[in-house]
């Protein structure tokens, strides 16, 4: 165990913390910056509300339509100051949309932040070997975690979200255990990707945000 996890300190520059992240959408003329956004349980969102761009949280219908009526039980109604909230477990597998109601209409101004199914660490512990990134989306202090119950060859590609394989981001043999190392995604261009983990047990994947 030791040895592997110098190696792997080694090899990837260090170890990282997994820490909550802060996702930040701002606005810019007539739209949410970014509008599209993909986040994990316990990670913080703050959107900038103000009175010229008063933010309202609507259902997938009302999203589609460019209407305004709030939702039922709704986090933020006609809100004109920043909005901040924490991403709770609740939320996870949903999509919070939501659309400014002065300017949805005329100018389609309007966003969704979609909250993984299962992004925390405890998932991990649960499964005979699983993975995870986060921070999701991917910034320059995300890390990949990877809990294996038993000694494994451990196989980590990416693919486009069309399934192109676009990097064999690591192959190795580990021990049993929990490695926890910086996810690089400096080479990858900003969007949405397949992250696959195959090992003896099987085959896992999951979608990563990458935002630069």
């Amino acid at each position: 165990m030791r040895k592997m996890l110098l190696f792997l300190t080694t090899f990837f520059g260090g170890l990282l913390p997994c820490v909550a992240a802060t996702v930040n959408i701002n606005t810019v003329g007539f739209s949410y910056s970014p509008s599209d956004v993909m986040v994990n349980v316990g990670d913080v969102i703050n959107i900038a509300a103000s009175i010229t761009h008063p933010t309202t949280q609507v259902n997938l219908a009302t999203w589609t339509s460019n209407g305004t009526t709030p939702i039922s039980g709704a986090l933020f109604v006609s809100e004109t100051s920043p909005i901040s909230f924490t991403v709770t477990a609740g939320m996870a597998g949903t999509i919070i949309y939501y659309v400014c109601e002065n300017h949805v209409f005329t100018n389609g101004m309007k966003g969704k932040i979609n909250v993984n199914l299962g992004t925390g660490l405890e998932e991990n512990a649960v499964r005979e070997f699983n993975f995870t990134v986060y921070p999701n989306p991917v910034n320059n202090n995300s890390a990949l975690n990877i809990s294996l119950k038993k000694n494994d060859n451990v196989d980590v590609k990416i693919f486009s979200i069309n399934g192109k394989l676009i990097s064999n981001y690591l192959q190795q043999k580990m021990n049993a255990g929990e490695y926890t190392m910086p996810f690089n995604a400096a080479r990858l261009e900003s969007g949405i990707y397949i992250l696959q983990l195959k090992t003896s047990q099987g085959i896992l994947r999951k979608q990563i945000m990458v935002t630069h």
